[in-house]
């Protein structure tokens, strides 16, 4: 499925190539663009790759001796008491660290008084966006206006937790269906909302180590039956919204941070080999391995919905630990984009108070 050794990999793809032309062409009008780094201003989520220029991990993160960032995501919240029961061990496993507990929940309709949001952010939790409705695709039916409302009003729901500055923001069914499209980001992300809110990431677009890697050792991109490790989590032939062997942070349009999900995520596996199963551990260790070794981001994707059990993170989180040590930080988004901001570009974000580009 890697791009470059097929023309295209099905109509899917052809979708979703006209579809970013299409984006590019709006913005830029008529008028050719003489600066060659002008690609990056579009809107086009998938233009990174092995070959693109790297944004690793000493150049933003500000700690000595850390070489890698985890983000650990947990999609879907409604009711905070699930979340609590499922994450509660997970947060006090990240306490044993050192001292904090940076996990992200992307919510959808809530309460901001709840006070489980309280006591998570004084743990040092980040609540970020995931729509109010959750509806799979967001651009379902031609219908923008309620995607908009959906995602907007999402905004400025988590902007009314009190004490809560969402910063991310993860497309639903990301990972099971072509749902992070170009438009999403050129006429939702890249806008505010009436109140004059907006978010200045996401991590919506998952990112597939493979074999043309030539940094990355064969063992942890090639199961033992000499197949692809990581292809196979793919969950149908046209589902294109991923990039390759680039786990690093990078800008969409000036104005976005893209943070890559890490391929598989827990319903990805489970669509593959079932629930629970352990060789998606395996297959997370792998790919950990290769984040550390690349210099990367792993943002995990998860959900609390029977598809990984609370302990098989933990478990994750112990082999981290025991292999890498203090090579890897553990960070919210919040703590992500604010170590960008100050560390790469000196306090400029890459959008002003006003939401438009800042310069950068």
């Amino acid at each position: 499925m890697t791009r470059c050794r097929k023309p295209l990999r099905s109509l899917g793809q052809a979708i979703w190539s006209a579809a970013i032309l299409s984006v590019a062409l709006g913005q830029a009008g008529a008028k050719p663009a003489g600066n060659r780094l002008a690609y990056l201003d579009g809107a086009d989520p998938f233009h990174v790759g092995l070959a693109f220029p790297r944004l690793t991990t000493p150049q933003w993160v500000g700690e000595t001796g850390v070489e890698a960032v985890v983000t650990l995501g947990i999609d879907d919240m409604r009711d905070p008491r699930i979340y609590e029961s499922f994450c509660r061990p997970i947060l006090e496993r990240l306490k044993q660290i050192d001292g904090r507990a940076p996990l992200s929940i992307f919510c959808n309709s809530i309460t901001p008084t709840e006070p489980l949001l309280q006591q998570w952010l004084k743990e040092g939790l980040s609540v970020e966006v995931h729509t109010l409705t959750h509806p799979c695709p967001l651009l379902a039916k031609g219908n923008f206006a309620a995607a908009a409302n959906t995602y907007h009003g999402g905004v400025d729901l988590m902007n009314h937790i009190p004490g809560n500055l969402p910063a991310a923001f993860r497309t639903p069914c990301c990972d099971s269906q072509n749902t992070p499209s170009p438009r999403v980001f050129s006429e939702l992300l890249m806008r505010r909302n009436p109140a004059g809110q907006f978010l200045e990431m996401d991590s919506s677009v998952f990112n597939i180590f493979t074999r043309a890697d030539p940094a990355l050792p064969g063992s942890l991109v090639t199961d033992p039956d000499g197949k692809a490790k990581f292809e196979k989590y793919v969950p149908f032939d046209s589902y294109v919204v991923t990039i390759e062997n680039y786990p690093y942070p990078y800008a969409i349009g000036s104005r976005i941070w893209e943070m890559p999900c890490m391929v598989p995520s827990d319903w990805e596996a489970q669509h593959l080999h079932g629930t629970n199963n352990p060789v998606t551990i395996r297959d997370w260790n792998a790919a950990i391995d290769a984040t550390v070794i690349k210099q990367g981001v792993f943002n995990l994707v998860f959900h609390p919905h029977g598809w990984v059990r609370n302990t098989q993170v933990i478990e994750w989180i112990d082999h981290i630990t025991a292999k890498h040590g203090s090579k890897v930080k553990f960070l919210t988004f919040r703590g992500a984009g604010e170590r960008l901001t100050k560390n790469l570009l000196g306090g400029q974000a890459l959008r002003a108070a006003n939401g438009q580009d800042n310069g950068v």
